[in-house]
């Protein structure tokens, strides 16, 4: 049976060789682990009463709330909590939900840079 090759851990910046996708240094940091120690899902909140809480939101908000704000019109795809559930939000009252896009998620959870123009 053949071995894997060698190849560049793919970290930016690391230059260590590694069979795996990472090296043993940054494996630890880009693996399951990292979603092991968050919980599940429904462990963190996001069950079959959510699920349910959500879809009912979307069906009565179908665009993304933060872009209506900006004066144009996108497809809302996820329902954000304002009040996040670890700093003690209510998790299906839908006066802390907020209708967005990926895009918008992405940018409200801090995950991307709103480029403005």
């Amino acid at each position: 049976m053949a071995s894997k090759s060698l190849h560049f851990c793919t970290h930016a910046n690391c230059n260590a060789l590694t069979t795996e996708r990472y090296c043993v240094t940054h494996a630890p940091m880009h693996t399951a682990g990292r979603e092991y120690d968050r919980g599940s899902s429904a462990e963190r909140g996001y069950d079959a009463q959510w699920r349910i809480a959500r879809e009912a939101y979307l069906r009565t908000h179908p665009l993304c709330e933060r872009c209506l704000a900006k004066g144009e019109v996108e497809a809302a795809t996820m329902v954000h909590h304002k009040v996040a559930l670890r700093d003690g939000g209510a998790r299906l009252d839908p006066r802390n939900f907020m209708a967005l896009s990926d895009n918008c998620h992405a940018i409200v959870e801090g995950r991307k840079i709103e480029v403005l123009i």
